[in-house]
This record gives C-alpha cells, sequence and structure tokens, in this order.
C-alpha cells in the first residue's frame, strides 16, 4: 500500500511529478475534487504555527549565487569531489566520486533541495534559538551561511561570536559577526568577504 504522506513530503513539482499528478488527478473520482471536499478543506485549514519547514527562495537564490552550478563530478577548494549546487553526497549519503558521471540540470536542482533541506535547513531551524521569531530573509541569511560552513555551527567551535549573539537575541549585531568568517589571509578571503556581507545585507532587508 502506498503512503501517499511520503508523496506530498518529497513533491518537488519536478516534470515527472506534475505529469503524475495530472494522472492521479484524472483516476480519482469527480467528487473528491470538489472545493467542499472533506480533505479538501482540512488541507487549506491554517495551522496554529506558521510552516517554517521550506526553504525561502531568497535563500535559495543566495546560496546559488555563490556556490554556481557544475553538472560534472569536480574538486571544490577543500579538494573534495563536488558536484551540482556545491554537494559532497547524495540524498543516501554516498559521497561524490570523480568518475561518478555527469548529472542534468533538473537532478542538481532536486539534489540541492533534498540536501539543502535534511542536512542543513532541518538542523538549523532546530538549533538556533528564536528561530521562529525571524522573518525570512533572517532565517535566508543563516541557511547560506551554514551551506557554506556547516548546519552545527551554531554553539561549535570557532563561532563563539556569532552563537553569542544570536543566543542573546542580538540581532543587530549579526551581520558585523557573520563577517568574522572569512579565513583571513587565505587565498579565500576575497570570496568569502562578499558572500557575509551579502549574507548581512539580507539580514538587514526587510519584507
Amino acid at each position: 500500500m502506498i503512503n501517499l504522506e511520503d508523496f506530498f513530503q518529497y513533491y518537488k513539482a519536478t516534470p515527472n511529478q506534475t505529469k503524475a499528478i495530472e494522472m492521479l488527478a484524472k483516476e480519482m473520482p469527480i467528487e473528491l475534487l470538489g472545493d467542499d471536499s472533506p480533505w479538501v478543506l482540512q488541507y487549506r485549514t491554517a495551522d496554529a504555527a506558521a510552516d517554517l519547514g521550506s526553504i525561502p527562495q531568497q535563500g535559495v537564490d543566495l546560496c546559488h549565487s555563490f556556490e554556481g552550478c557544475r553538472l560534472a563530478p569536480y574538486l571544490c577548494p577543500a579538494g573534495v569531489p563536488t558536484i551540482g549546487w556545491g554537494n559532497t553526497r547524495y540524498e543516501d549519503g554516498v559521497a561524490v566520486k570523480l568518475t561518478d558521471p555527469a548529472i542534468d540540470q533538473e537532478r542538481a536542482d532536486v539534489l540541492f533541495v533534498n540536501i539543502s533541506e535534511k542536512d542543513f535547513w532541518n538542523i538549523i531551524k532546530t538549533t538556533i534559538p528564536y528561530w521562529g521569531e525571524m522573518n525570512d530573509n533572517q532565517r535566508s541569511a543563516l541557511f547560506d551561511f551554514s551551506y557554506n560552513l556547516g548546519a552545527r555551527f551554531f554553539n561549535s567551535a570557532g563561532f563563539g561570536t556569532i552563537s553569542r549573539e544570536l543566543a542573546n537575541h542580538n540581532w543587530q549585531a549579526v551581520p558585523d559577526a557573520l563577517m568574522l568568517y572569512c579565513n583571513p589571509g587565505t587565498a579565500y578571503e576575497a570570496g568569502l568577504k562578499r558572500r557575509r556581507a551579502a549574507e548581512g545585507d539580507l539580514w538587514c532587508k526587510p519584507i
């Protein structure tokens, strides 16, 4: 028996998924598609708390702008085999190898979303305090920061300043705190400064 919850959970509006939805709609009894159908009314009922599960588009766009996308495996600056939008592993946890076949753009996009939600977004939204009080721009800035430097940065060694400002709800200090994490004195400093500045700008941008 198919579990429909699994299908909704992984729905990303890919061409094949969209076609499958069309096929399902044609097979369903017409009364199930009415606006007054009990399941439709239940589905549209707002929950008590806002859904903070999905990565805002501005977070995806910011991350994409700095990661870039390469469809064939390559070595990232740290010397780790990487593919797509900076992914070093696939959804099943298997590490990318330089001998892996190239992927197409659709696969790269799906991989990015799946990995981002599972290994980054779902971690930072449960470990960073006051998450529910942040707006989407602030959450997006922290998503990009985590994608670049690690999902478990909060209260980890080397991240004392940003962790302290977030824990103390000292949000006006967050942009300056972000700028501390740019590997000064390395070949990556200039690029990381641009990324941290972009995160800070997004953090301060009103919705």
